[in-house]
């Protein structure tokens, strides 16, 4: 596993530094408002993962459980699902965008199609394949970027660009569907079929439970998102997003391998033999390398994020809540750590309750007067609190 993981990790790397060349481009090419609608634009497409949160539960549960081939239908009918769900509620939004006219809705349509390669990278996970699928991963990011640039360098709308980048692994999804183009009319009349919808769309409470986490999760990022940008204003919001690219890198590491972990967590719960206890150990070492890997990395932004950003974007960027963004990213990490465990036990209601929690008071932070540096101090305190919450439901079930 440990070679597993550090495979995905060095080809994330690989994807990442693909991806930062995109954000060096577009604040050369436009100017800082524009770069900052972007930088808002790629932030609240978060949203889309709370469409995903109503398949990827049960998918894991059913995968860990699976043999060869009913793996390959449980990702077929997972795969139908999903699509059948992004489409509609895409089709949903584009009709509102008739009465409302706002830019944004159309960008909100198309980000939802981004939360299928997460669906399909469980898949190859569960089949020992993620590198293969990394390995795509990049070669889409790459096709998609260099599209792009040209698009940049002729001035194309940002919005056209932040819908595309959204979309930056779709040639995955064409590579690795479960259906091949030739053979999706076979399928047609299939799908279509009222009793298999039904069927298709039948959502277990683990689902249910998941889904509410993960909309609290959520709500969590985008208030936190939402009181950067309502204080400070596009601009300043996309220079939050030059630091917040590099403060937030281990997230990006630890969201790679988070699957992976997760069905190892329900391995070990299932297992009734010996090698479950060795299977937790390495669990419990992996946890504690990254989260020293990660405080030393706190202490290396803290030093050198001023002169990274500078170089990175050809510009002096002053910012002056270092610390506070390197405090909440460090909150941020620890509650994704301890979130990869509770789900794996079916712990969903703390995560639903304080994450909620979280998202309204930060929200309501931002309809205040309040500073931004007293808005990111009073985040970090609350979710603090949290974290003990987190590690209390531990303590509870016995798994500390």
């Amino acid at each position: 596993m440990k070679k597993i993981i550090l495979s995905v990790w060095l080809l994330k790397i690989l994807n990442i530094s693909i991806s930062f060349l995109l954000p060096a481009l577009l604040v050369r090419c436009y100017s800082p408002e524009n770069f900052g609608y972007f930088s808002f634009l790629i932030s609240i497409s978060i949203y889309a993962t709370i469409f995903q949160s109503g398949i990827s539960a049960s998918f894991r549960d059913e995968l860990s459980g699976s043999g060869t081939y009913k793996s390959c239908k449980v990702f077929q009918d997972g795969f139908v699902r999903l699509l059948y769900l992004v489409t509609t509620v895409s089709l949903l939004l584009l009709s509102s965008y008739l009465i409302y006219q706002a830019e944004i809705i159309i960008y909100l349509s198309v980000c939802l199609f981004s939360v299928i390669p997460p669906l399909i990278c469980i898949y190859f996970d569960f089949k020992n394949c993620s590198i293969k699928y990394r390995l795509f991963e990049f070669i889409s990011i790459l096709l998609v970027l260099v599209i792009i640039s040209f698009m940049a360098f002729n001035k194309t709308s940002i919005l056209i660009i932040s819908c595309l980048w959204s979309l930056n692994k779709i040639f995955v999804v064409l590579w690795f569907s479960p259906f091949k183009i030739p053979n999706v009319f076979l399928y047609i009349k299939k799908y279509l079929n009222f009793s298999f919808y039904r069927k298709s769309f039948t959502i277990s409470s683990v689902d249910v439970q998941y889904f509410f986490s993960q909309l609290g999760q959520v709500l969590f990022m985008l208030s936190l998102n939402y009181s950067i940008f309502n204080v400070g204003g596009s601009e300043f919001f996309g220079e939050y997003t030059l630091y917040q690219k590099f403060i937030f890198f281990p997230l990006q590491l630890f969201s790679a391998v988070a699957p992976i972990l997760w069905m190892k967590h329900l391995s070990h719960k299932s297992n009734a033999l010996v090698s479950s206890s060795d299977i937790s150990r390495t669990l419990s070492k992996l946890y504690g390398l990254f989260l020293i890997g990660v405080i030393i990395w706190c202490f290396i932004m803290y030093l050198i994020s001023p002169t990274i950003v500078k170089y990175y974007s050809g510009k002096e960027v002053d910012f002056g809540y270092l610390p506070q963004v390197i405090f909440v990213f460090l909150i941020i990490q620890i509650r994704d750590l301890l979130s990869v465990k509770l789900n794996a036990y079916a712990k969903y209601s703390v995560q639903i309750s304080t994450s909620i929690a979280s998202a309204v008071i930060t929200f309501l932070f931002a309809l205040s007067s309040i500073s931004l540096s007293n808005i990111l101090s009073l985040f970090i305190v609350v979710n603090v609190i949290f974290i003990f919450c987190y590690i209390n439901t531990f303590i509870k079930v016995g798994k500390i």
